[in-house]
């Protein structure tokens, strides 16, 4: 075997490798961002947008409904996150005219004045 065949053997097995090392990093990081198992895509954080295709409402019109505290929401920062399963138990309550109880007052109070040091 010449030197430079086993030069560019040496060199193959370098990229196999560097290959392998970099499929593990890829399948780590694809590890790291996949939700835990028992998380559905309807545990997905929503966003404004979507909340407003899903109920068929103007964003503004749901931005308002969070403002008075009516939809159910997580605020990070100055966004607004829905969680799709609340927002269809929020539907089944309005169809059963449960607007009016008071865990829903209470909700609805605790998402306009959250708690502190808590």
């Amino acid at each position: 075997m010449t030197k430079a065949n086993k030069s560019i053997e040496q060199k193959l097995a370098e990229m196999q490798d560097d290959l392998r090392h970099l499929t593990d990093l890829v399948e780590r990081i694809y590890q790291s961002l996949a939700l835990p198992p028992d998380t559905g895509p309807d545990e997905y954080p929503m966003t404004l947008k979507d909340v407003a295709a899903f109920l068929r409402l103007e964003e503004v019109d749901v931005r308002e409904k969070c403002e008075q505290g009516i939809l159910p929401f997580i605020k990070k920062g100055k966004r607004l996150k829905f969680k799709k399963a609340e927002l269809i138990s929020w539907m089944q309550n309005q169809e059963q005219g449960a607007e009016g109880s008071v865990d829903n007052f209470v909700d609805r109070y605790l998402q306009k004045n959250p708690l502190r040091g808590y």
